[in-house]
């Protein structure tokens, strides 16, 4: 869905979350279903939570952590060698929800202002 149709569908925390972070549908389930969880979790319990293979999961959580929606806080969580993950809080998330916004808002406002400039230049030749 492009940004125009994104603006006049109905929105939701949802669409938001996936639209701003450019989220596949899983990657956001993902990330709630951590956010119900207290404490840290596994890529393990990760993939057993929403029923997918590990591959998966391990992509899921690099995405999260990428986006900074994820965090990892032990590289060997209870001695089993693994790593565990939290899901930011949605605090967290949401301000980092309005600084994609405002930079991709900025983008917006520099790409028009190229627009304006390149259509004027056009416009002013015969």
């Amino acid at each position: 869905m492009n940004l125009k149709e994104q603006v006049r569908s109905e929105s939701s925390a949802d669409r938001a979350l996936e639209a701003i972070f450019d989220l596949t549908h899983a990657e956001r389930q993902t990330y709630e279903a951590i956010v119900e969880v207290d404490g840290p979790v596994t890529v393990a319990e990760i993939a057993t939570e929403r029923g997918c293979a590990s591959a998966s999961a391990y992509r899921y959580v690099d995405t999260l952590e990428e986006k900074d929606l994820f965090r990892r806080v032990s590289e060997n969580y209870e001695g089993s060698g693994r790593s565990a993950y939290v899901a930011n809080s949605p605090d967290v998330v949401a301000d980092r929800m309005e600084e994609e916004v405002e930079n991709m808002f900025e983008k917006c406002n520099a790409s028009i202002e190229e627009c304006r400039t390149a259509f004027e230049t056009h416009a002013d030749q015969p």
